[in-house]
């Protein structure tokens, strides 16, 4: 039925694999790169829905900190702090988000709507 696979009949890519027909040492290189910069924009993008998403969490705490700060003098500034805050975290992360994933699409090869693929 089944058979165990020894560890020697797994075909592993190495990096510097013999080159095959169609491959140049330019080729790969440029293929290196493209992997390498797909990682990147990936982190990147995570690292930024992160901070899109954490937005209402932030909203929630210092809203938690204002309605504890209710008529007293520093209720305006962390009123203005939340706003900065949530202002700040917002401009950066959507178009980050929105870059990163196109340029994770262009990396990839994959296309957006029909173009690029």
């Amino acid at each position: 039925m089944y058979r165990a696979v020894q560890t020697s009949q797994i075909p592993i890519k190495k990096k510097n694999a013999p080159l095959t027909s169609r491959q140049t040492p330019d080729t790969r290189r440029a293929i290196e790169t493209v992997a390498e910069l797909r990682l990147i924009l990936l982190i990147i993008h995570i690292v930024a829905v992160g901070l899109w998403i954490g937005q209402p969490g932030v909203t929630f705490a210092q809203g938690r900190l204002i309605q504890g700060a209710a008529g007293q003098p520093q209720e305006l500034t962390l009123m203005s702090a939340q706003l900065a805050a949530v202002g700040f975290m917002g401009g950066l992360a959507g178009p980050v988000v929105l870059l990163t994933g196109l340029g994770l699409i262009w990396a990839g090869g994959d296309g957006l709507l029909g173009i690029g693929g």
